[in-house]
């Protein structure tokens, strides 16, 4: 699920060796988000609904020009006295990536080696998929949808930015942003996918997407530690960055 072909070699080598050296450093640790009962994002022995924390502060690496939200709506990590990190991965197509993709520019915007990898460490993740993206993958989605490895969550329909200047993305509007939401809820239940899980295309946002998200009943999901790793080609430093930054209960983004 990487946005640029050429980074593929390096996306499944970090998985590879963070899954190596998280068994060596700390087996106690579950690298997971379980699926309980079709519809809760958890943890292995301690619910996430339960133990959610208020959110801090956006992380540095974000790009957004609106001021920090602090809401108590948003998972940012889980527990922090409990040895277990979630492993979760962003599959982002925009209309231009589509269209790269069809015309031959980008070969692929899904690697099987990853998921291979995730079933061969029985290692669950969650999986933010965005619109465009399931409907190119129509195959893959119900395959992954059918393996209780996985959780299928939505990434908005178009990957766009929901708020201020986010990593270049294309802009959109509160009136478009719900129908962003609403049109991946649709396919991931077409899927037979229950979800209430959300995760803002570069984690950008500001308080009025947040009210929509409450009035769409859904809860967002961010993270506490950033991967670096969808444009950077360096796998040691992605391997380095997620392994110094984790801490108990960490929810930790990849693509």
């Amino acid at each position: 699920m990487n946005q640029e072909l050429g980074i593929k070699n390096q996306r499944t080598e970090v998985a590879r060796q963070a899954f190596v050296q998280f068994s060596i450093i700390q087996k106690a640790i579950c690298i997971s988000l379980v699926f309980l009962s079709g519809f809760f994002l958890g943890w292995v022995s301690c619910s996430l609904m339960k133990n959610e924390k208020k959110i801090s502060p956006p992380m540095k690496e974000k790009i957004v020009t609106q001021s920090p939200v602090v809401d108590t709506q948003i998972i940012t990590h889980g527990a922090r006295d409990k040895k277990e990190v979630a492993l979760t991965f962003d599959a982002d197509m925009t209309v231009r990536m589509r269209e790269q993709l069809h015309s031959g520019r980008i070969a692929s915007l899904y690697d099987e080696r990853l998921i291979e990898i995730l079933r061969n460490t029985h290692t669950k993740a969650t999986l933010f998929l965005s619109g465009l993206w399931i409907e190119q993958y129509p195959d893959v989605t119900k395959d992954l949808a059918g393996d209780t490895l996985f959780e299928l969550a939505n990434h908005s329909y178009s990957h766009p930015a929901f708020a201020g200047y986010c990593y270049g993305l294309p802009h959109s509007n509160l009136l478009a942003e719900e129908d962003e939401v609403v049109k991946t809820q649709e396919l991931l239940t077409s899927y037979g996918i229950k979800t209430r899980y959300f995760r803002f295309p570069g984690g950008c946002y500001n308080k009025q997407d947040l009210e929509l998200m409450q009035r769409l009943h859904m809860k967002v999901i961010h993270w506490d530690v950033v991967a670096n790793d969808g444009f950077n080609k360096n796998t040691q430093s992605i391997i380095d960055r997620v392994i110094h930054k984790t801490q108990p209960g960490s929810i930790i983004v990849m693509h």
